[in-house]
């Protein structure tokens, strides 16, 4: 969804803030750093007005801002912007009861009017449609944030707040019940902001959530230290971080000036879950463990400890709950690649058998047929029964899964005559293919090897790109580099890391006008890493479209000098 910067007028918007929008924020930041360093008394005076103006600010914003969107998106961020306007009443009102009784409670009936405005922020937030993916990875990711978050509020309740269990023991109603709805609604922002950090996104760095997500975290601490600091007190007494808060504010405030101008999706290379966003939710869990431990070991009698074995007893049934929803999602996974598997060698397999079955047919029926309607007809079959070879051999090359297995007979070869063989062999027509080999290159590859890269590299080429390719092999320093361009459409982002893999075509894994067994590339590089090489993918400089490159050393290393072990398999060229 797009939004657009400028009005119909073709004037930037400015959302009502004349010609300066981000004035707001740098004056929210300032009164922020004020409220800090100032006196109790002066941060008295000025945070609560700090607060309010810049959550109204932000509420304001956001809910102007939504206008531009449609449908879900609309609606969370309306529901958000509601929050804050809810949560700048709040503050109003405790003020408006601050000066008419002297002093107001840290904690009263007037908090449920902060809860309703979480609760609309938390909803509006964790309901936005770029936070979303499939059911799985939903789940996976939620209760990754559970854990860490469940873990981290618990470590934080054990340091810090221990002495607040034995003060709301003879505290009143709504202290009690305060006491806890805060930490679920802060458990549930930790839950948001880990779940921001480790999804899979087209919007992942969008810097809209990125301030928003940092916002949420200063409004947090900020909850932190009220908590820790209102039990049994007065508004005043409590002190809050007035600081803090108008910083989350200016945070807030911020990303509602964001949000006018929406990011378009952007694609990354879709590629395993890094291990930091692995790690991290599970880093708390870690530290409470520990902390149990060492409080079971030195204060064995310790009440808190039946506390601190109940969560961690609920963390690891979190913890199972998770490992049952990755175990389902990879049995279906499993499932979905093995009959697509089946499906694309059937349909590689049916056209050139039919093919040969057909000729085979004609030749034994047709008895007048001349010898050079019968030759043309056994190069065809020929050709397709070569065809079938090349797949058979590629997956009986993937199977063994390690480069190091395969078996590498290397020798001076002379490189151009390797280049016109493979490109004699190959059945797809070569009409439009521009040629460009440097002349007396000469490397220590395994010829037949060599030819099957070239092979691949075409038929992948001219399957997939435009007509017009282009094949370029020169010497670089001691290295032999292949590139294949075409003038196609390319390879989109997210998948120019799967295409390396076998059986995966990437876009084209649906499509069944184009005919593949998604094996050619993987040959490539298994054949590139036995060599001791490597292959990469870009953007065709020459053609526009893609340019997969292999890059063999022109010398065998030491280290891939040592034959493997010979696992002999007939030296014939495979095709993408």
């Amino acid at each position: 969804m797009e939004i657009q910067a400028d009005s119909p007028g073709g004037q930037q918007r400015t959302d009502g803030l004349g010609a300066h929008p981000w004035a707001p924020v740098l004056v929210l930041v300032a009164t922020a750093l004020l409220a800090s360093a100032t006196s109790d008394e002066v941060a008295d005076i000025i945070g609560p007005f700090g607060v309010m103006v810049g959550q109204t600010m932000a509420g304001w914003l956001i809910v102007r801002n939504a206008t531009a969107f449609a449908g879900r998106e609309r609606v969370s961020w309306t529901l958000v912007g509601s929050g804050f306007l809810v949560a700048a009443f709040g503050v109003l009102v405790v003020a408006t009861l601050g000066i008419l009784n002297g002093s107001a409670p840290a904690f009263g009936p007037t908090d449920l009017i902060f809860v309703v405005g979480y609760l609309l922020i938390l909803t509006g937030f964790i309901t936005l449609p770029h936070l979303a993916s499939n059911t799985a990875q939903r789940s996976r990711v939620f209760l990754d944030g559970l854990i860490g978050a469940v873990s981290l509020a618990a470590v934080l309740w054990t340091l810090f707040l221990a002495d607040l269990l034995a003060q709301l023991r003879d505290a009143p109603f709504w202290e009690r019940l305060i006491a806890s709805i805060y930490p679920v609604l802060d458990i549930v922002m930790l839950v948001m902001l880990l779940w921001v950090a480790v999804r899979r996104s087209t919007y992942r760095f969008d810097p809209r959530l990125l301030t928003f997500g940092f916002a949420l975290a200063v409004q947090a601490t900020a909850d932190m230290t009220f908590f820790v600091n209102g039990v049994g007190q007065t508004f005043e007494e409590a002190s809050p971080a007035y600081g803090l808060y108008i910083m989350a504010a200016a945070g807030f405030t911020a990303a509602g000036l964001l949000l006018r101008n929406s990011p378009a999706p952007r694609e990354y290379a879709n590629q395993g879950q890094p291990l930091w966003a692995i790690v991290a939710p599970y880093s708390a869990m870690n530290a409470l463990i520990v902390l149990v431990a060492y409080y079971q070991i030195t204060s064995p009698g310790r009440p808190e400890n039946r506390g601190l074995l109940a969560i961690a007893a609920v963390l690891v049934a979190l913890v199972i709950l998770r490992q049952g929803v990755e175990i389902r999602e990879n049995r279906k996974h499993v499932r979905r690649e093995r009959e697509a598997l089946v499906a694309s060698i059937s349909h590689e397999l049916r056209t050139p058998l039919t093919s040969v079955v057909g000729v085979l047919d004609i030749l034994l029926e047709d008895d007048q047929m001349s010898a050079v309607e019968g030759d043309e007809l056994l190069t065809m079959a020929r050709e397709q029964s070569v065809y079938m070879s090349r797949i058979v051999q590629d997956l009986i090359l993937l199977a063994r899964d390690n480069s190091e297995k395969l078996h590498i007979n290397r020798g001076e070869s002379e490189i151009r005559p390797l280049v016109e063989k493979a490109i004699r062999s190959v059945t797809i027509s070569t009409r439009d293919l521009i040629v460009d080999v440097e002349a007396n290159l000469v490397a220590n590859v395994d010829a037949d090897r060599f030819r099957q890269v070239v092979v691949n590299l075409l038929t992948n080429a001219l399957k997939y790109g435009d007509s017009q390719t282009r094949l370029v092999v020169s010497g670089r320093d001691n290295e032999v580099v292949v590139e294949m361009h075409d003038a196609g459409n390319g390879v989109p982002q997210r998948y120019q890391l799967m295409i390396w893999e076998g059986f995966e075509r990437g876009e084209h894994r649906l499509d069944s006008v184009v005919p593949g067994s998604g094996v050619g590339l993987t040959v490539i590089k298994t054949i590139a890493e036995a060599h001791g090489g490597r292959v990469s993918y870009r953007q065709s400089e020459l053609l526009g479209g893609a340019c997969f490159e292999v890059v063999l050393p022109k010398q065998a290393s030491a280290a891939t000098a040592k034959p493997a072990k010979d696992h002999r398999t007939p030296p014939i060229s495979g095709a993408a």
